[in-house]
């Protein structure tokens, strides 16, 4: 049966006991409307796309060309247990194997958009981005917005979010707080990257892509058996080339070029029929532009100002990962046990007086060595009472030196500086911020699924996080430390009303653990965050499986929420606590079979927030050695770096010209709405953004060859702004630029 429309499972016509001819006449209305704009599609559906195209996760699906297709179930392992996407009471989206390469996904910052009141925006250097999920926010040098968890094992960097991503079986992004089961980070939810099993198929794919400004693009990857049903093995390579698009005028050439190295193996042990051992080891390593801010002399936060800065910002991260995960099904249990070590190496050299001039440049040093180690012991999923229990260990050094390197012409006359680098011969090196971290922490956790009927499903769980921080500043000699806990319950009431409907009510807590900043600036130490998110939710199939709407809508009451600033003049980046704030907001996510070869995506997501109880002594660190207006108060502001609204809308499909050769398009776009920059409020709105990419390939046995588009339409923006008693070295407001249009090409040979 030929796949459409990004499913990558058949459906069975008689799956679940469904009589695909009582389904076509019970349906003829429904399908003779679809079927009318599916003939039409092909003609114009890629034109009504540009206007209406998305990026929200496609479940899988298969058609007949008897009209009688539907959504296929999605499984997801969510709740650490395979279970379907529409019984559990969580807000998820899931993306297949088959959708990610639709999409044209190579790391996590590619799905920004492709999920309600979910956004990435790349910023500063190779690898790092500004998070936000469900308006709970990450910038630099802050612990994740949510719990990143590849193969098990979650990340406990925030260098490590954008990572190569090829060969991936699947991604889960599950919005709200999920703290019961994933711990600390999982504030604003979880993201779940489940990787490519190998097994007794020999099976792989050679990519070769090329497109505008040298974009070269090459990856491969083999799955093999070693010895047949028990020791299977997956390599997988990539690497790409990309000179950049954004001109640097002063130095001439590019701002941000990028180049990216990755590699992976992974085995599969199969010692006893109840037995699994997973063995990992990844490494990869980005160079690329760093800090090409802008000054924007207008004040207009959203003026487009070209890059002309003296020093051409670089930088370069590597990332090391090894992991075993061992599995051992018993007694109608699996015992789980998961270790990893990982290392994270990032160094770059940027320009931070944005200018031409002279004057001030700064370098920095991030080195991190982490150990996890995870256990856990699983019930079955087949009886009424599910439970899981288990516990959890990190221990995390993170070593940072910061270094300003100061022209001597700064400071005495700033405007007299040369153009140009400074000069390592004559610069003024001063250490700013060099501090060894370590964190310590251990969990233990649980969680209970019980049905109270047939219909009903009460979900209880409960963790207690232990995090232990100390920081040495090598600069001053002096030592901090301390410890923060906290307990993070969940209870969840589902209900199904029918096979296609199930509503759902959550109460539970997040949280994430304060640290240390690097300077004394506004605060050394920020606390520890928590909050509060109650959630009610429904979740719907219609038309006979033909259409999926999931819709949520929440509230959440946060306790000392971390902001982030920069100190102008310095580049220092600190962490403080807002007392009181609230997040109030709703989302919808919906997919539609219009026809037996097109698929409608879309979904929106809306939010409002405000700061109930303010920060003076932040407040007033700002006004003195920022410069803030002594008039800007932070109460009743809206919490910056929050879109007030995403939505995305698409289309995609696949139809057979001929018994060997199908066309696949898809066309989408997504909306990031205005948000504030800064807590002031004041000349820092951010405008809307809307981006548009395509693909169009077309597909043979085991040959694709596919053309693509990323922001179709050469968008400018900038994707974060610093606002003078923000962050702006300068007294103008300083932006950094969003890339621009990337169209290319690409082969693939499967095998």
């Amino acid at each position: 049966m030929r796949l459409y429309a990004g499913g990558n499972i058949a459906c069975e016509d008689y799956k679940k006991g469904i009589n695909p001819m009582a389904m076509l006449s019970k349906n003829t209305i429904v399908n003779e409307r679809l079927g009318s704009v599916s003939r039409k599609a092909l003609a114009i559906g890629l034109g009504v796309g540009v206007l209406s195209g998305g990026m929200v996760a496609a479940p899988q699906m298969a058609a007949a060309q008897d009209g009688g297709g539907q959504l296929e179930e999605v499984t997801v392992t969510a709740r650490k247990r395979s279970e379907s996407l529409q019984d559990i009471p969580d807000s998820v989206t899931a993306f297949s194997a088959v959708e990610i390469e639709n999409r044209g996904v190579a790391d996590l910052g590619d799905l920004s958009g492709s999920s309600p009141n979910f956004v990435l925006r790349q910023s500063q250097q190779p690898g790092v981005v500004f998070f936000s999920m469900r308006g709970v926010t990450s910038a630099r040098f802050q612990e994740p917005a949510a719990a990143i968890v590849v193969d098990g094992v979650q990340l406990t960097s925030e260098y490590q979010i954008i990572q190569a991503f090829y060969d991936v079986e699947q991604i889960e992004i599950l919005r709200g707080p999920q703290g019961s089961l994933y711990g600390r980070n999982a504030i604003g939810g979880a993201v779940v990257v489940t990787t490519k099993q190998p097994g007794n198929e020999l099976e792989g794919f050679l990519k070769a892509g090329y497109g505008e400004n040298d974009d070269l693009r090459l990856s491969g990857s083999v799955s093999a058996p070693l010895v047949a049903d028990k020791f299977f093995v997956n390599v997988v390579a990539s690497y790409q080339d990309f000179d950049g698009n954004i001109k640097n005028t002063f130095l001439g050439g590019k701002a941000d070029p990028e180049e990216v190295k990755y590699g992976r193996v992974k085995f599969k042990i199969l010692p006893a029929e109840n037995i699994s051992l997973d063995l990992k080891a990844s490494y990869e390593k980005r160079d690329g532009g760093v800090g090409y801010f802008v000054n924007i002399p207008s004040g207009d936060v959203n003026d487009i100002v070209p890059v002309s800065t003296g020093t051409m910002g670089y930088g370069d991260r590597e990332l090391l990962d090894f992991s075993g995960q061992l599995n051992w099904d018993f007694s109608g249990m699996t015992w789980t046990t998961t270790v990893s070590y990982a290392e994270v190496d990032d160094n770059f050299l940027q320009d931070i007086d944005y200018s031409p001039l002279a004057a001030i440049d700064a370098v920095q040093f991030v080195d991190v060595q982490s150990i996890t180690a995870e256990t856990r012991l699983t019930s079955s999923g087949e009886t009424s009472l599910r439970w899981l229990v288990g516990a959890y260990y990190a221990d995390i050094d993170q070593d940072i030196g910061t270094y300003l390197n100061f022209e001597p012409c700064f400071f005495f006359d700033p405007g007299s500086c040369p153009l140009g680098p400074v000069d390592p011969a004559t610069q003024i090196q001063v250490p700013f911020g060099v501090n060894a971290n370590n964190n310590e922490m251990f969990a233990f956790f649980g969680q209970v699924n019980y049905d109270l009927t047939e219909a009903t499903e009460l979900t209880l769980g409960l963790r207690y996080d232990r995090d232990k921080r100390t920081q040495n500043d090598l600069v001053t000699l002096t030592t901090s430390a301390k410890t923060f806990d906290a307990v993070q319950p969940k209870l969840s009431l589902s209900h199904r009303f029918s096979e296609e409907v199930m509503v759902y009510g959550t109460v539970s807590r997040g949280f994430r653990s304060g640290a240390f900043n690097g300077t004394n600036f506004v605060t050394r130490m920020y606390d520890a965050e928590t909050l509060w998110n109650y959630e009610v939710g429904a979740k719907v199939d219609l038309f006979n499986n033909r259409m999926r709407v999931n819709a949520a809508a929440f509230y959440i009451d946060y306790n000392d929420r971390q902001e982030y600033v920069i100190q102008g003049g310095t580049g220092a980046q600190t962490l403080f606590n807002i007392p009181k704030s609230r997040i109030t907001g709703f989302e919808i996510e919906a997919t539609a079979l219009v026809s037996d070869y097109f698929t409608f995506l879309g979904s929106l997501g809306v939010i409002d927030s405000k700061v109930k109880t303010t920060n003076t002594t932040a407040e007033a660190a700002l006004h003195a050695i920022n410069g803030l207006d002594p008039s800007v108060t932070f109460d009743g502001n809206n919490l910056p770096n929050i879109p007030k609204v995403t939505f995305s809308l698409g289309l995609e499909g696949e139809y057979p010209l001929s018994e060997t050769l199908d066309l696949f398009g898809r066309i989408s776009m997504t909306h990031r709405g205005k948000m504030h920059a800064s807590l002031g409020n004041i000349a820092d709105q951010m405008e809307s953004v809307n981006l548009v990419d395509m693909r169009l390939a077309l597909r043979m046995d085991r040959i694709e060859f596919a053309v693509f588009g990323e922001n179709l339409f050469d968008k400018e923006y900038y994707t974060e702004t610093a606002i003078p008693g923000f962050g702006s070295i300068n007294p103008t407001p300083g932006g950094f630029q969003a890339r621009g249009r990337r169209l290319g090409a690409e082969i693939k040979m499967s095998f």
